[in-house]
């Protein structure tokens, strides 16, 4: 992205945008992608903390019960996998949500040349 997107040529600006707009669409299908996996790893964590519980009634409290769940490798490996897509979902975020404001300051210094051409045009005529 140039410093001063009003610099650039009518064609340039246009290349810009078009680039920009692939890499919003590009950008959301990926954070898609990603809620879905933090979605899923999360449902994982809910599961295993469940069947836990159920394996664990028997314990003299809830707190024994609660904390017999940590010597589980397998939960603290599912843990870790949704703290993992939790923090990719949150950084693709960022990068989409940067890049689509970017798109659209191109998009509107593309809506004001588009709004000034009748009047560039009419001067033209007037003052040739």
């Amino acid at each position: 992205m140039p410093p001063d997107p009003t610099d650039l040529t009518d064609p340039e600006l246009m290349t810009l945008f078009r680039e920009f707009t692939e890499w919003v669409a590009y950008q959301g299908a990926q954070l898609a992608v990603a809620d879905v996996e933090e979605q899923s790893t999360a449902e994982d964590v809910k599961r295993m903390e469940t069947m836990s519980a159920a394996r664990n009634s028997g314990a003299k409290t809830v707190t024994a019960a609660k904390a017999a769940i940590w010597e589980d490798s397998a939960y603290i490996d599912a843990r870790d996998a949704h703290f993992k897509a939790q923090a990719y979902q949150k950084m693709l975020r960022g990068i989409y949500e940067a890049t689509e404001k970017k798109q659209v300051l191109l998009s509107r210094e593309l809506t004001r040349r588009v709004g000034r051409e009748p009047r560039d045009s009419r001067n033209g005529k007037w003052n040739a």
